[in-house]
């Protein structure tokens, strides 16, 4: 909704575990040419639910909460399929529209703004008092000639 693109990959195995039935459930659900398609699918599903349940800031400082909350939810889902989720990585988080990511500088334009103009008064009073200093030295000077 935001116009957030998100990069990044999983990677899993098959359950060893046989206790779980681990291999046995990933040979029942996995059968037939879509099974990397189908876990594809279910993390692409699931990073988009929490890219909409998470705060464009966030998604873009913070990508380690991102990121674990994912994994903890992948790590169910796939368990019920027979599959072992190693680590989720999220390599890339871009803001794909033009105006939300003017609105998101927006802030830090106006900051820098504000930065520049006390930067400008500040100079321009330190000028003002070295003048006013100058031109007093050179009233004494002037006063002490004449004397």
């Amino acid at each position: 909704m935001q116009g957030a693109d998100i990069k990044g990959f999983a990677i899993w195995s098959v359950n060893r575990d046989l206790k779980s039935e681990g291999p046995f459930k990933y040979y029942k659900n996995m059968i037939g040419n879509n099974k990397k398609s189908n876990v594809r699918q279910v993390c692409e599903s699931n990073v988009r639910h929490h890219i909409a349940n998470t705060e464009l800031e966030t998604l873009l400082t913070d990508r380690e909460t991102l990121k674990a909350k994912v994994t903890k939810d992948l790590k169910i889902s796939l368990a019920g399929w027979g599959i072992w989720l190693e680590s989720v990585e999220i390599t890339d988080v871009r803001i794909c529209s033009k105006t939300v990511f003017e609105d998101l500088q927006a802030v830090y334009r106006s900051e820098e703004e504000l930065k520049a103009l006390k930067t400008n008064l500040v100079t321009k009073n330190q000028i003002r008092l070295s003048q006013a200093e100058s031109d007093f030295e050179t009233q004494k000077q002037a006063e002490t000639i004449e004397t």
